[in-house]
């Protein structure tokens, strides 16, 4: 995430920052969701806050909607399959929708202030989401040796440089959480009734529904995965929990185990880190050891070029 997020920090003033507070708005639906069946007013306006915040930055902060339906949906179905009683479920769902409403205004206003166009037309909302959709940017991604149109970018494209662009810490901690939310699914009678299940689940809808969005979607994009920088906080967050579980897992097993995996760990990090240094201020150029060092660095060339390419354009 250092890599990606504050490398962009120098040659990207829009999609950093966005990344960023729809990392909060992740973070307020965790917390309203810890707190049901009535989420505190300050969780309100956080959420409001970060919200606004998104939404003001780029429009398609109103994805992060669609992060938190599942989890709420599935809440609310449990309650009622707990209580057998559609009256008081109904009623559960008539206080969640009350102590989350002051998120609404909080939230338009802000858009309105750091996007004020948003607001002068009833349609301009919808027709931001389709310029989004649909960016008109025609010119030609090198990707893998070979020139690809911006609207006609392979399948894989965005899965591959995600994996190829994440420190091989991150990956094995996301692989590790796949595990650990595949064992407590089947091990728990009724998950959906968990609250850290269903806060674990909007991280995951974080992942995967901008992943699915460019796979079904198809939109225009450039400049390596800077459009969807936004789903690698959730992914890193994802991972970071699943290596102190893991941490946990040995701790009950052995300290010398725990010891040993937190060290790795360390000392994983800090060449990590390292490498932060090396490349500073272009880390956003950083491929992991799954590329061959002299493709690599290719790469990275041609990375430079292109961006200075697209500058001068």
């Amino acid at each position: 995430m250092l890599f990606r997020s504050y490398g962009h920090n120098f040659i990207n003033p829009k999609d950093a920052p966005f990344a960023w507070a729809l990392l909060w708005s992740v973070y307020c639906i965790c917390r309203a969701i810890r707190e049901l069946p009535k989420p505190r007013f300050g969780t309100a306006l956080g959420l409001g806050v970060a919200l606004g915040l998104a939404m003001g930055t780029r429009v398609v902060g109103v994805i992060v909607l669609s992060y938190g339906a599942p989890a709420f949906s599935a809440y609310v179905v449990s309650r009622y399959r707990i209580t057998g009683s559609a009256r008081d479920t109904l009623g559960e769902v008539g206080r969640l929708t009350m102590a989350l409403s002051p998120a609404l205004p909080i939230m338009l206003a802000l858009t309105a202030m750091f996007w004020p166009w948003v607001v002068q037309s009833p349609n301009n909302l919808d027709t931001a989401i389709a310029l989004f959709s649909h960016f008109p940017w025609t010119g030609e991604m090198l990707f893998n040796g070979r020139l690809y149109h911006s609207m006609n970018l392979p399948w894989f494209y965005l899965p591959l440089l995600t994996v190829l662009q994440m420190p091989e810490l991150v990956l094995g901690g996301f692989l590790l959480a796949v595990v650990f939310g595949v064992r407590s699914l089947a091990r728990k009678a009724h998950p959906f009734n968990d609250k850290d299940v269903l806060c674990y689940s909007v991280l995951v809808m974080a992942v995967l529904v901008p992943l699915l969005d460019f796979l079904v979607a198809r939109p225009a994009i450039y400049n390596g995965i800077r459009h969807f920088l936004f789903m690698i906080p959730p992914l890193v967050v994802l991972s970071a929990l699943s290596l102190e579980r893991t941490y946990a897992f040995f701790a009950v097993r052995g300290p010398w185990l725990a010891r040993s995996f937190a060290a790795t760990v360390a000392l994983l990090a800090a060449l990590q880190t390292t490498l932060m240094v090396r490349l500073h201020p272009d880390e956003y150029l950083y491929f992991n050891t799954l590329r061959s060092e002299e493709h690599t660095s290719e790469l990275q060339s041609r990375g430079l070029i292109s961006y200075a390419v697209f500058c001068l354009k």
